[in-house]
């Protein structure tokens, strides 16, 4: 299964920060952001991650993914985007990485706190998108329940279901993609794509909530101090770690990975906590 990352974009909620890093390199709690995102497609029973960023941003992604993904057997793909011209746009750039008949593509600054892998079981003949209630839908594309379309940023209200960042898209996406033209803004919009199958009836809807998930759109500071605390608070009380992709590829491809990695990850850890969360949370005596 290939999974798209999408880890560009200017981060201009999160200035002045973003100044001197991509916003998905920042840090959520003890991790930086895009370990979250990553962690939650491996999950899902990714093996081969596209990640879309910019081209100034690669070498880092680089630097941290090269290894642990080798070591597990997976495959990646780094794909640049010169411009920010879209969602829909971003995932066009990797329709020849794409062999399956569906993918996953997830934002890098979404964040889903549960087990996600549940949703796995509405892999069918249909694509999916995930919505979740929220206070404030004039800030997202909201599924308008009566005409079954996606408004983005509606400026009256027509509900409070937002769609989330994480959508499971038959291949030939790619090809209506391919026929969009830009919106207003000058993007290729992903509420496009999905009006497409909702207006066609082969798109599923499913909610965050009825799954059990928590989703936060960590792109200004105040979701990333809530999304924060709620992390401290899982790990403190668990003893665990939420989102370390590296201990996610351990549990979930256990008989592929090579645990000499593994091993040489934790002694490579300096912060005595986070290494011994490390290891509790693969369970394994290394």
């Amino acid at each position: 299964m290939t999974g798209i990352l999408l880890l560009g974009g200017n981060g201009s909620r999160l200035f002045p920060c973003t100044r001197v890093a991509n916003k998905q390199l920042l840090p959520l709690y003890n991790k930086p952001l895009f370990f979250y995102s990553l962690s939650t497609l491996i999950s899902l029973g990714v093996d081969h991650v596209c990640i879309v960023a910019r081209k100034q941003d690669i070498p880092y992604y680089k630097n941290f993914l090269i290894k642990p993904f080798s070591a597990a057997k997976c495959s990646i793909t780094f794909v640049p985007q010169d411009e920010p011209l879209g969602i829909a746009h971003a995932i066009s750039l990797c329709k020849k990485h794409v062999k399956e008949d569906f993918y996953y593509t997830l934002l890098g600054d979404n964040v889903y706190i549960g087990d996600v892998s549940v949703i796995n079981s509405h892999q069918d003949a249909k694509p999916f998108v995930i919505t979740s209630r929220v206070a404030n839908p004039n800030q997202y594309g909201v599924l308008d329940s009566k005409s079954s379309v996606v408004i983005e940023k509606p400026t009256k209200y027509i509900g409070d279901e937002a769609v989330t960042g994480l959508y499971y898209l038959p291949h030939d996406s790619f090809e209506f993609i391919e026929k969009l033209n830009p919106s207003a803004r000058g993007e290729y919009e992903i509420s496009d794509v999905v009006n497409y199958y909702m207006q066609s009836g082969r798109m599923n809807v499913l909610s965050a909530e009825s799954h059990g998930l928590n989703w936060f759109d960590c792109g200004d500071f105040d979701d990333l101090l809530d999304c924060a605390s709620l992390i401290k608070s899982i790990e403190s009380r668990k003893g665990i770690l939420f989102g370390d992709f590296v201990a996610q590829l351990a549990l979930k491809r256990a008989k592929e990975m090579n645990f000499y990695y593994v091993r040489e990850y934790i002694k490579s850890i300096k912060n005595n906590s986070y290494k011994e969360k490390f290891k509790k949370t693969i369970n394994l005596d290394l």
